[in-house]
């Protein structure tokens, strides 16, 4: 994927963040949809779905910063 999109010219970038899981932005929520804090979801979910927020302050600066970018 990384080589197709160097051979066509496309300005890219790759964010990883290590030990997140999947939808690690999303927090957790009780069954009534109130959030709660912690790092575990307390409904169930499917497996590899975990909040993170240490991941999801880091992603959501460098979306901020990808769109300061953009709009120069």
């Amino acid at each position: 994927f990384g080589h197709a999109l160097q051979d066509a010219g496309v300005d890219w970038r790759v964010n990883i963040y290590g030990g997140a899981q999947h939808a690690f932005w999303a927090r957790p929520t009780n069954s009534d949809g109130s959030p709660v804090e912690g790092l575990t979801h307390v409904q169930a979910t499917v497996p590899g779905v975990g909040y993170h927020p240490k991941h999801t302050e880091r992603a959501w600066r460098a979306v901020l910063g990808l769109f300061a970018e953009e709009s120069k």
